[in-house]
């Protein structure tokens, strides 16, 4: 009897280490399978990080085809124009155009960091928390106008003594955040920087506009830079300035008064050609009309 019951015993335990022998290899199996489904896994996220990244080209061959990045170029100097459209950034517009010298330091310092800002915006804005953008974009901006600044004071101090407090106040500008937030946060890095060059020209071509009517009306002179000084008043042959000239136009007024009449004209010249539009499309539909009229008439005569 103690000789079966040992035996019994035996079996059972080699039994058991057969049972905990399948259920290792079960195991081992489980984790083989758990480990090939996610190298699989992988595999497929990789191929589809492939095939997102060959769209992208793809769109971008697309919209190289179409002329997008012409169209959206050109939309910050005209459709979109900041100064004219959106009436943003209007207060250095009105107050450092007093000398093109002055448009155009401001104008090259505003697209030097409207640029580059909306290049790191868009290059971080998938790990940016929607929560603190508008903090991260302010920082970002700021570090680029301490940079124009820090520039400025060294190789062109006149200039920055001229500008003053304008050249920091494109940190608040509302083109520049605007652009961050509407735009760079939402686009790829190359169609946010065609986007903020073509924002930035646009920008600095109205200061320039501006800049030069008032400083010809004001003075008879253009500064455009340093020492290079279009004088009208020696054209007319005299050294002083001519009565026609009068300094309102340099003053805070006269800043009002010249925009004032830019966005008057740019309004006449958007109502006419709404009013031809109009016509034209008045035009289509008559001669749409009188086509079906002539066809009808062609059916019953038939």
């Amino acid at each position: 009897m103690a000789h079966k019951r040992k035996f019994t015993s035996e079996v059972k335990q080699n039994i058991n280490v057969q049972i905990e022998e399948q259920n290792k290899v079960v195991e081992v199996k489980k984790i083989e399978e758990a480990k090939e489904e996610e190298n699989r896994r992988k595999e497929e996220q990789k191929l589809a990080k492939i095939e997102k990244i060959k769209q992208r080209k793809e769109e971008r061959k697309q919209k190289h085809q179409k002329g997008e990045i012409k169209e959206n170029f050109l939309k910050g100097i005209f459709k979109e124009n900041p100064i004219l459209v959106s009436m943003l950034g209007l207060c250095p517009t009105l107050a450092i155009t007093t000398s093109l010298e002055n448009a155009l330091g401001m104008g090259i310092a505003f697209i030097f960091v409207l640029t580059m800002s909306n290049i790191v915006i868009s290059s971080i804005r998938k790990i940016v928390p929607s929560e603190i953008r508008i903090p991260i974009f302010i920082v970002i901006i700021a570090t680029f106008v301490t940079i124009v600044e820090m520039v400025m004071s060294a190789f062109l101090p006149s200039l920055a003594e001229s500008l003053g407090l304008f050249i920091s106040l494109i940190v608040v500008n509302c083109v520049v955040l605007g652009r961050a937030e509407a735009y760079a946060s939402k686009n790829t890095v190359f169609d946010s920087m065609i986007d903020a060059l073509g924002m930035g020209v646009g920008y600095t071509m109205i200061l320039a506009l501006v800049a030069s009517v008032r400083e010809f009306l004001g003075t008879g002179m253009i500064t455009v830079w340093g020492n290079f000084v279009i004088n009208f008043n020696k054209i007319f042959g005299s050294s002083d300035s001519l009565d026609i000239f009068s300094s309102f136009f340099i003053s805070p007024a006269g800043a009002y008064l010249v925009l004032g009449i830019l966005f008057g004209l740019v309004a006449t010249f958007k109502i006419r050609k709404t009013k031809k539009e109009e016509e034209k499309k008045k035009q289509e539909l008559l001669k749409k009309a009188e086509e079906a009229k002539a066809a009808k008439l062609a059916k019953e005569a038939e």
